[in-house]
């Protein structure tokens, strides 16, 4: 295990957290604005670090890169908007391996928007994400209730975080941490204008508020893009796959969620095809 495997393993469970926090303060804050808080701090801390680092010099802006960063925020937010509404209204598990579809949106998405070849691997995976899915929807679903609808806030959130991938691609010459820097910041002032409940938080509350932000959005980020020094994208992407592990056995700790037999085999499913997808 190198320095880049390490610090892919401290982002994974700096993430892992994410779903127990919103969990705990969805009692006494909307998503919306916990959403707000947490895009704002986060946008702050990757900012100070620029700042003070002075590890990435930003590029000028253009009229383009401006819509383009505009749409990433408007994507990634939403990305984000919809899987906290899911953390919140169905199983933890159920909900993160649900979005885990997104390798394969991408791929959808690249074959059909940007023309890119498929493999019959790539067919394969397709059928497997889609028995995953229905599988998870068969067993951790009731008819238009609370756990269908939060089911249905894990896929959108899956296809927003597919589609910010996919547009990100305009930007590969600039850094990871000058996009995201961005599209926080932009994300930031698009939910501000939604954000218009009054936050009467406990101190432990701002604590968890604070940490949501700080340690398990900044931080998990800046540890992932140092880990692109050390190793390929492609292995770290493998690597975040374990997220569909820690994530749940945080749910069985924390809340005494278990997924049943059929959801795991769905989400099994779905790991597979994500694994074919990101080695495809």
């Amino acid at each position: 295990m190198n320095k880049g495997h390490e610090y892919v393993l401290l982002a994974v469970m700096l993430w892992s957290f994410v779903a127990i926090i919103v969990r705990l303060l969805n009692p006494f804050i909307s998503i919306e604005s916990m959403l707000f808080y947490r895009s704002f701090i986060a946008a702050a801390v990757l900012i100070l670090f620029v700042f003070i680092t002075k590890t990435v010099k930003f590029s000028g802006m253009n009229r383009q890169k401006l819509g383009i960063y505009a749409m990433l925020g408007f994507l990634y937010t939403s990305m984000l908007y919809t899987m906290m509404m899911a953390f919140v209204n169905t199983k933890i598990a159920t909900a993160q391996f649900l979005q885990q579809l997104s390798p394969v949106y991408t791929f959808i998405f690249a074959h059909f928007l940007l023309k890119e070849r498929a493999s019959s691997k790539n067919y394969y995976a397709l059928v497997l994400a889609l028995s995953g899915t229905l599988l998870v929807f068969y067993f951790e679903s009731g008819s238009l209730s609370s756990s269908f609808m939060g089911n249905v806030f894990a896929l959108i959130s899956g296809i927003f975080l597919a589609a910010y991938h996919t547009l990100a691609r305009h930007l590969r010459k600039y850094s990871g941490l000058e996009i995201s820097a961005w599209a926080f910041i932009f994300g930031t002032i698009m939910i501000s204008f939604s954000a218009f409940d009054k936050v009467s938080l406990s101190a432990d509350n701002w604590l968890l508020l604070i940490g949501l932000g700080v340690f398990s959005t900044a931080l998990p980020f800046l540890f992932w893009v140092k880990s692109m020094k050390y190793i390929k994208a492609q292995e770290a992407s493998v690597l975040l796959l374990l997220t569909l592990i820690t994530i749940p056995l945080l749910a069985f700790f924390f809340f005494n969620e278990i997924p049943s037999l059929g959801a795991i085999a769905g989400g099994a499913l779905i790991l597979a095809a994500s694994l074919i997808m990101l080695k495809s």
